[in-house]
């Protein structure tokens, strides 16, 4: 069975170039262009890994990771890894990601290689 990966980003551009690079590696994978609609198919399905921009309307990535890893809906996919997909790349915003649950962080714009790479890392 397929590893099943959330990407949550809000550009659709993003999404569609993640989504090539991990379905091409074998990868079952599901789109969500924001917080909100992550959260939501967080309630219903079990993910392997999630893959998140920090920067998006309405809820950013480490305020959505914080709730996947703390609130009671989320219980099913609250050990999973999150991955922070981002252009930010400071030091202080890494260590707010890692303290909201993120597991690894690659900077935009993303070799293919290195995003395989990182996601086979968080799945062994």
């Amino acid at each position: 069975m397929k590893q099943k990966i959330l990407i949550v980003d809000d550009d659709s551009t993003i999404r569609s170039l993640v989504n090539i690079t991990l379905v091409g590696a074998g990868y079952d994978v599901v789109e969500a262009d924001d917080a909100f609609t992550a959260l939501s198919y967080l309630k219903k399905t079990k993910f392997n890994l999630i893959i998140m921009d920090v920067n998006m309307p309405n809820m950013d990535g480490i305020t959505c990771s914080a709730k996947i890893k703390n609130e009671a809906d989320y219980v099913e996919n609250k050990d999973v890894p999150i991955v922070m997909l981002t252009v930010e790349g400071d030091d202080e915003m890494k260590a707010r990601g890692k303290q909201a649950g993120a597991k690894a962080w690659i900077i935009k714009p993303f070799m293919p290689d290195i995003l395989i790479s990182v996601v086979q890392k968080m799945l062994k």
